[in-house]
């Protein structure tokens, strides 16, 4: 009997295959996760990005989550050898998609930080197109030598699975929305500003972020009424 009938195909693929095919799963994989986890586990925060990269307001926590949901579970799919092929494809439109969204609004993104990762800068760009095809590389061959899967209850439960926990972390998030107690003063141009008497909006901002120092420029320059409008930079 022909011992090479019965070995799998995978036990037949040649190593420099496998490696390759490991390696891209395994770092577009981190990518995907990082980027997921941080939408799941922060929605508010990530919701405010996302607002920040042109989604509408009154859907970008509902897309924080729903995105974080679809990229943590293209990530567990590019780790598990037998679902590999599927977060292949599933990473590779993420990414499409997401580039195609960029160059939509890339006059009104340009110079801006796209809001992917919690951590990592990148500003919206020529390099941002070279960056994310690059991954769409490796998203492809994540799948170009994995075998063919039909076991699609097995990905049902993985997402399931990913949604509860969404579902609980943005639960938990919004319990934790409360009001806090603002301090008796703030320093304005080196100076004590009292908060004590009228009302006062403050706007804490990031002056080497791009949006964020567009944003306290124009709404200094909004008729707030009796409110009086305060910027401090945190850096």
């Amino acid at each position: 009997m022909d011992q090479t009938l019965s070995t799998p195909a995978t036990l037949r693929r040649p190593t420099w295959q496998s490696a390759v095919t490991w390696t891209a799963a395994i770092l577009i994989a981190v990518v995907f996760l990082v980027a997921g986890i941080w939408k799941i586990t922060d929605p508010i925060g990530a919701g405010v990005r996302l607002a920040q990269a042109k989604v509408p307001q009154n859907l970008s926590v509902l897309s924080a989550v729903l995105l974080g949901t679809a990229e943590t579970f293209t990530g567990i799919l590019l780790l598990i050898p037998r679902f590999r092929r599927w977060g292949s494809i599933f990473g590779t439109l993420l990414l499409f998609v997401f580039m195609v969204y960029i160059a939509f609004f890339y006059n009104e993104l340009r110079g801006q930080e796209c809001s992917c990762f919690p951590w990592v800068k990148r500003a919206v760009g020529p390099a941002f197109f070279i960056g994310d095809a690059i991954m769409m590389l490796l998203a492809v061959a994540a799948g170009l030598w994995s075998p063919k899967t039909f076991h699609w209850r097995g990905a049902a439960m993985i997402l399931a699975g990913v949604a509860v926990f969404a579902g609980l972390s943005f639960g938990a998030s919004a319990l934790l929305q409360h009001g806090t107690r603002a301090p008796d003063s703030v320093t304005v141009d080196g100076k004590p500003y009292s908060l004590q008497q009228g009302k006062v909006f403050i706007y804490y901002f990031d002056p080497e972020c791009l949006h964020c120092l567009d944003a306290g420029r124009r709404m200094s320059h909004l008729d707030w009424g009796d409110t009086k409008f305060v910027g401090v930079a945190v850096v």
